[in-house]
This record gives structure tokens, sequence and C-alpha cells, in this order.
């Protein structure tokens, strides 16, 4: 079969090709990047699954030894007979205390861990899609390279320029994979930037109900329902500063362009808490929470210009995907139109002979 017979049977195949391979320029960065972002999410998984473990045992050996001091009635008779039964109860009620922090531990670790899994679980779904895609994009261009095996095979003198413009389209494709590379990874950090500021934004308001709350138990109004609404506010508030420092943790780890947060303060707060206090440590309570409301206030803005500086660097890495994805476009409908006009030329040829 000559050259012009093979192009006149394999042009319309070849044109359908090449409109589906451009839809899927985009799939090697961006299954690198995804795949990348998946392998830091499972290793902060695993540290989650880490955390809950020991906060499970921890809880596990509070309880033991809570529930062995309230068993102990024989020794807190005895201790009652030998007029100890002050330093009893102030012990037992230690144990207690140590043993319902250690529930709220675990309620925490529990709850980052779901929120881990649920972001993996996420994560996986997408590397599965874009490699499902790269699979098909890899079958086009097996095709694709086996209709140009087949037309343009060797020499080609009826086709000098042939082998200039493949050379020249491979190079846009390469620089169009590198900036694709560089526009996902500024997305990606971008994307969890905006997760870490949804979560400090809610720890903020955590913190200012708490805030409110311990101003009233200052001065005595609301009573107990006041302490566990401060108390619960603040419990809260430590389970976001968690989601928040993973998420930056993976932020700063995925891009080093990413700084630190300043430190935010939360203060220790526990439903015991409650049952321990008086109005030296409400007061003293509600500076630490005040503090820590300005921390985290002062962080949300450190955030912000943070999300400001990735914007940026997201827009600048656009600008030169456009450019470069106009390169890669130009590159192949310059091989595209050659190739064409081969086939058109030659089909013309051979019908006026």
């Amino acid at each position: 079969m000559s050259l012009s017979q093979r192009i006149s049977a394999a042009s319309a195949r070849h044109s359908a090709l090449l409109t589906e391979l451009a839809a899927l320029d985009h799939v090697p960065a961006s299954l690198a990047q995804a795949t990348k972002y998946f392998e830091d999410v499972q290793q902060t998984a695993r540290v989650a699954e880490g955390r809950l473990h020991a906060a499970q045992q921890s809880k596990q050996k509070e309880w033991e030894e809570h529930h062995s001091m309230e068993d102990s009635n024989v020794r807190k008779f005895a201790a009652k007979l030998v007029g100890m039964k002050g330093k009893w109860e102030k012990k037992a009620s230690k144990e207690e205390k140590e043993y319902l922090d250690a529930v709220e531990n675990e309620l925490k670790e529990k709850q980052a861990l779901e929120g881990v899994q649920a972001t993996l679980n996420q994560a996986w779904q997408n590397v599965g899609n874009l490699r499902s895609a790269l699979a098909r994009r890899e079958a086009l261009q097996r095709e694709l390279l086996g209709i140009y095996q087949s037309v343009f095979d060797g020499p080609s003198p009826e086709a000098p320029q042939d082998d200039r413009l493949e050379q020249a389209f491979h190079h846009a494709e390469a620089e169009n994979n590198r900036m694709q590379s560089t526009f996902s990874h500024e997305s990606q950090t971008l994307t969890i930037l905006n997760n870490a500021h949804s979560a400090l934004s809610n720890l903020v308001q955590k913190m200012v109900e708490a805030q409110g709350h311990s101003t009233m138990d200052v001065y005595g109004v609301g009573g107990n329902a006041a302490d566990m609404m401060e108390t619960h506010a603040i419990t809260q508030a430590q389970m976001l500063k968690q989601q928040l420092d993973t998420l930056m943790d993976q932020a700063r780890r995925f891009n080093n362009a990413v700084s630190a947060l300043p430190e935010i303060r939360i203060p220790h707060h526990s439903m015991t808490d409650i049952y321990f206090d008086n109005v030296f440590s409400d007061m003293m309570q509600h500076d630490k929470i005040s503090a820590g409301t300005e921390s985290a206030r002062y962080a949300l803005n450190a955030l912000g210009n943070e999300i400001g500086r990735a914007r940026y660097r997201v827009d600048a890495a656009s600008q030169q995907v456009n450019f470069a994805a106009g390169e890669l476009n130009r590159a192949r409908a310059a091989l595209q139109d050659f190739r064409r006009q081969t086939f058109e030329n030659i089909a013309r040829n051979q019908s006026s002979e």
C-alpha cells in the first residue's frame, strides 16, 4: 500500500485521536500530584491511628485505676478510722479527673482520625479516576503511534518536515507537563490552606463562645450551666486545633513555600473542672481563654496572608500553564496540519495521475 493509500485510510481515526488526547493532556501531572497528596494523607492517617491507640490505652489505664479506687471500700473505711478521710477523697477526686480527661482525649483522637480517613478516601478516589484517565490516554497514544508508524515509518522523502515538527511537539509537551505539575502542586496547597482556614475560623468562634461563658462564670452568672458550656466550647476548640495542626503539617510537607502559623494557646479544660474550681481559678481561666482567643485571631490573620501568597503562586502558575498549553496546541496543530496537508497533497497528486 502506498503512502497516499495509508494516509487516506487512517485520516479520520487520526483526527479523532488527536481531539481526545488534547482533553487528557493534564492527566500525567495531575496524577503525580494526586498520588503524592494521597501518600501524605496516608502517613497522617497512620499517625492519627497511633495517637488514638495511645489514647485508648491511656483511658483503659485510668479506668482501671479509677475503678480500683471506687471499689476499695475497705481501704476507704480504714483511712476514715485513722483520720485520713480528706486525703483519701482528694486522691479519689484526682483519679476521677484523670479518667474523665482520658475519655475526652480518646474522643478527640477518634474524631481527628475520622476526619483524616474521610480525606484519605476522597484522595484515593481522585487517584483512581486519574489512573483510569491515564490508562485511556496511554491506549490512545499507542493507537496514534501505531498510525504514525504505519504511515511515516522509515525515511519519508515525501514528508521531510515531519521529524522536525514532531520533535518540536515533544518539547512543547514536556514543558506543558512541567507547568501543569507546578500548577497542580500550588492548587493542592491552596486547597489545604483553605481547609485550614475553615478550621481556624471555627476555632476562633469557639474561643469567643468560651470567653463569653467564662465571663458569666467569673461574675457568678449561669452556675454550672455556664461552666459546662465553657468547657464544651474549649473542647471543641481543642479538636479544631488538632485538625488545624494536621492540615498545616500537610501543607508544609507538601510545599516548602508555606510558613508555620504563630502559636495558638488554648487552655486545658475538662468537665471535671466544673467540680474542682473556685472564683480564683475561674479568673485565671478567663485570662487564659482571652489570651488564647487573641492568639487564635492573630494566627487567623497570618493564615489569611499565607493564603494570599498561595493564590498569587496559583495565579502565576496558571498563566504559565496557559502559555505552555498554547505552545503545545500550536505544536500539535502544526504537526497535525502538516500531516493532514501531507495526506491531502499525496491524495490529490494520486487522483490527478
